[in-house]
């Protein structure tokens, strides 16, 4: 028996990274609707690419954003993406960006207290993005990994309902590669890893996505530059060594 040969793979519904260099590794973009793991190490710039997402998002594709904000002050995150032109004060006022300032978490309760703004919050721009900065400080006060892992589930259902294309960001600290506990990789539709490393003196900064579900992604590491700009993520390969 003859197969057929025109068979169709799904439609993907696509909503653009806001990088266009990195859009070109992942067909276009992220699935609409996925929570994507962005882990990285101090100053590979996790806060870059996640307001990237939430600025271009709301100025070029018309999608409201909400930047949650755990580890950074809003007044400090909105001061210094004004090196890049990132206005999002006046994107807050034009009720394309709600930037949430979550820091003052003390306890296991006030997580519960803040996943419920942050759905408000999408609620109330009937947003299209949002950025956790960073999931490593929401879940602080949680006490066990198993809490840990029903708490991502169980916000990972809301968001999903709220069909908001997600980045959360995870901090790896320098000198190690384990992520996280153990399972945020494992629960996340999509994983991409940024490094900071020493080389020959200079960082380096590099990137690599081992994981993103239904889509056929590059597996290789590329290095990537913070320009004026933002994010911009070499065309080719890099090197081995």
């Amino acid at each position: 028996m003859k197969l057929a040969s025109n068979l169709e793979s799904p439609r993907r519904n696509v909503i653009s990274s806001g990088i266009s260099s990195l859009d070109k590794i992942i067909e276009g973009g992220f699935n609409e609707g996925d929570t994507l793991l962005v882990a990285g190490h101090p100053g590979a710039g996790k806060s870059t690419l996640g307001v990237q997402f939430t600025y271009n998002g709301a100025t070029q594709y018309s999608q409201a954003s909400v930047y949650a904000t755990f580890v950074e002050s809003a007044s400090k995150l909105k001061r210094n993406m004004l090196r890049f032109n990132w206005d999002l004060g006046k994107l807050e006022q034009e009720r394309k960006v709600s930037v949430l300032d979550l820091i003052q978490t003390i306890s296991e309760e006030g997580v519960e207290a803040n996943l419920e703004a942050i759905m408000n919050a999408i609620k109330a721009l009937d947003a299209k993005r949002l950025v956790i900065d960073s999931l490593s400080a929401m879940m602080t006060y949680i006490k066990t990994r198993d809490e840990a892992r029903s708490f991502m589930a169980l916000m990972n259902r809301f968001i999903e309902n709220a069909k908001c294309t997600t980045l959360y960001m995870l901090e790896v600290p320098l000198g190690r590669s384990d992520i996280g506990m153990g399972f945020e990789e494992f629960m996340a539709d999509g994983l991409i890893v940024l490094e900071a490393s020493l080389d020959q003196f200079k960082v380096r900064r590099r990137l690599y996505i081992p994981k993103m579900r239904g889509v056929n992604h590059a597996l290789d590491c590329y290095d990537f530059y913070i320009t004026p700009e933002g994010i911009s993520i070499s065309p080719i390969p890099a090197a081995k060594r």
